[in-house]
């Protein structure tokens, strides 16, 4: 199978940085709600949407 479209965005430097540290946040915040489901029990979206909402 071929691969029909690759796309490769032209990121300045400022732009990288920021997509970078959201990934980050983003990645710490999805550990975070994980592990208090895991540890706690599953909860709904809209509760776990007003606990995390500040984080």
């Amino acid at each position: 199978m071929k691969l029909a479209f690759k796309f490769k965005p032209r990121l300045s430097k400022l732009q990288t940085s920021i997509i970078e540290e959201l990934s980050y946040h983003t990645t710490k915040l999805y550990n975070i709600a994980n592990y208090d489901n895991i540890n706690n029990g599953a909860k709904s979206y809209v509760e776990m949407n007003k606990l995390y909402a500040n984080n």
